[in-house]
């Protein structure tokens, strides 16, 4: 975005030095031997189609799911004419609570005729620019934080100069009716979306409040990227962090501000093509309860340590509910905590778990 947001990230070197990892082993960075990361599109194909699932433009393009029959949350799989396969052959956006996900290939076992087509020559579709969110619209939302819902949550668990300092690092925007814009800004300064939503005093985001930027400004061919991943303009070689959501994002860099924090906005779409910018860079990930195998799978190998730090804490309930880093953190002054299954861990003064302390 033209750098603007890069005039407003205010980065402090905190710490003496000691490691950030935990009490874990760092990552040294990918070795040139080691495999590298690219972007990956990986659509199922027939003898003459390729499909993936379809694009995400209204609620119109989001169907009830066959599995858990919750509506505008099923992703269809479309070919490159935009035609459907099946009512039943997709994927439920419902990860954690449904995880129905039905493939091209499965439908075309079970279908060998329905792959059996004369075979035409593909034409070659060039594809289209993506398209940013314009400064002006960026810049008009950098604002009204007494009434940024969000805003008023992290009022709750730091002062407010660490408040305006995540504000700025993040770029955090404000709607008209007090939802938090987690703008997407990239390596280059670029913004490529934003996620609104709207949360409760107790941090917890209300449900059907959540949209897309790009949606309502009529963008069409957007690519998402990592939310906090402008960081690297400016420290391009500090410890990354790397967790699910945004919110917990901004909540870890006030807390552990040792390392640049930053948010796939999902445990598993797109994942290795938004981690892609990272390679060769010390990354150490916090993934959900219920992704733990998940990232532990995809990012082991591109040389990412997959921290454990969370599911130590955490029932068998816990782990499938998404448990994530921010729902252990507490107010400053918080010395102990009884989890669920009755254990009492110590708790630093500033209100996360004392192992963790950097």
């Amino acid at each position: 975005m033209d750098g603007i947001l890069c005039d407003r990230v205010q980065v402090q070197n905190q710490g003496s030095g000691s490691s950030p990892y935990m009490g874990m082993n760092e990552p040294e960075p990918n070795e040139p031997n080691e495999p590298k990361i690219e972007p990956k599109n990986e659509p199922s194909m027939n003898l003459t189609h390729s499909y993936t699932l379809e694009k995400y433009k209204t609620l119109k393009s989001r169907h009830t799911c066959p599995a858990c029959n919750s509506k505008n949350e099923f992703a269809r799989y479309v070919d490159t004419d935009g035609n459907y396969l099946a009512h039943h052959v997709g994927r439920c956006n419902r990860e954690s609570k449904c995880g129905y996900h039905f493939k091209p290939s499965e439908y075309f076992q079970s279908n060998p005729t329905a792959s059996i087509q004369a075979p035409r020559q593909a034409i070659p579709i060039k594809p289209k620019p993506i398209q940013y969110i314009p400064s002006d619209k960026v810049l008009a939302t950098l604002k009204a934080y007494d009434q940024n819902s969000f805003v008023i949550y992290l009022l709750s668990l730091f002062d407010s100069e660490t408040v305006q300092s995540l504000i700025d690092t993040y770029g955090l925007g404000t709607t008209k009716d007090g939802s938090c814009i987690f703008w997407q800004v990239d390596e280059t300064g670029k913004v490529r979306t934003g996620q609104a939503s709207q949360y409760g005093l107790d941090g917890h985001r209300i449900k059907g409040t959540n949209r897309f930027i790009h949606t309502s400004l009529g963008i069409e061919n957007t690519c998402q990227c990592l939310f906090g991943l402008h960081q690297l303009i400016v420290e391009p070689n500090k410890p990354i962090g790397l967790v699910e959501s945004e919110k917990t994002a901004v909540i870890m860099a006030g807390k552990l501000p040792s390392y640049s924090w930053m948010a796939t906005c999902g445990k598993n779409s797109k994942l290795i093509e938004k981690v892609y910018p990272l390679k060769r860079k010390k990354v150490v990930a916090f993934p959900d309860g219920d992704a733990f195998e998940l990232w532990k799978e995809k990012l082991s190998p591109y040389g990412f340590k997959v921290s454990d730090a969370l599911q130590k804490y955490l029932t068998p309930d816990e782990q499938k509910d998404g448990k994530d880093l921010a729902d252990f953190i507490k107010k400053p002054g918080t010395y102990s905590e009884t989890l669920k299954d009755g254990r009492i861990i110590k708790m630093h003064p500033n209100g996360y778990p004392l192992d963790w302390a950097v």
